[in-house]
């Protein structure tokens, strides 16, 4: 219900469930089959995407996090 019509995304499933697994045992997500995840820092704000592709991201939405500036 959650997935829409369609095949179910086993692939995209097994690569975040690597990626989580690789990050459990050794504190880095980079697995098998990901492309580089470089580490999360406030200057680019890497993060990888999980989707349709898969792929990394440098601070994919910066005015959405714009709007948090300030209230901490």
């Amino acid at each position: 219900m959650f997935l829409g019509p369609g095949e179910l995304p086993r692939e995209l499933a097994t690569t975040m469930h690597d990626a989580w697994i690789a990050f459990i045992r050794e504190g880095d997500p980079n697995a098998a089959g990901l492309p580089a995840w470089a580490p999360y820092d406030l200057e680019s704000r890497n993060v990888m995407e999980f989707g349709d592709r898969v792929g990394a991201l440098p601070d994919p939405r910066p005015a959405a996090r714009a709007l948090w500036d300030g209230i901490r």
